[in-house]
């Protein structure tokens, strides 16, 4: 499922991404040991398209983005087909050869979600592509790697198809 990110998309991402630079996060340490200088704003491009996939699909939703430089602990309150209210995080891949969901496991270990989404940005930015879902208690088995730092990996061809996902949800 792949969706074209939009003129508003982009601005809005890149004036959430400047307002979490002004306020100093990126000069303390990271737990995560991440430090791609841009990515806060590839997390809010998928973030942000996840939400338009959303309403394009009639999904409620919560989404309250934190931009004050504290830490965001889920990106979206969903409800499933059960009426059950679900946390739910969108990692994004910011590069077109990249086939792995990516998730720190210092990050799985701090903030429990239910559900995690992996979004992929293409070309220069023109469009993301949701490459599937996974829950929390699959991560679990989920042996950590070694990749830059220890990491949740698992190929896009491994996750649950993102349709089915849109189908769970109210």
């Amino acid at each position: 499922m792949t969706f074209l990110i939009n003129r508003s998309t982009k601005e809005t991402a890149r004036i959430w991404s400047d307002s979490i630079l002004r306020t100093g996060l990126t000069k303390t340490p990271n737990y995560t040991g991440l430090e791609h200088e841009d990515r806060f704003y590839i997390g809010y491009i998928g973030e942000l398209t996840f939400r338009n996939a959303l309403c394009y699909y009639g999904k409620s939703y919560i989404f309250k983005p934190r931009i004050d430089g504290k830490p965001d602990q889920t990106d979206f309150r969903v409800c499933d087909s059960e009426g059950e209210e679900r946390s739910l995080n969108i990692k994004t891949a910011s590069k077109e050869h990249h086939r792995h969901f990516m998730l720190p496991d210092s990050q799985f270990r701090k903030y429990r979600n239910d559900y995690y989404v992996a979004a992929h940005v293409l070309g220069d930015y023109d469009e993301v592509r949701f490459e599937g879902w996974t829950t929390h208690k699959e991560l679990e088995k989920c042996k950590p790697k070694e990749v830059r730092i220890t990491t949740k990996s698992v190929p896009f061809t491994e996750l649950r198809d993102i349709e089915s996902l849109f189908d769970l949800l109210l």
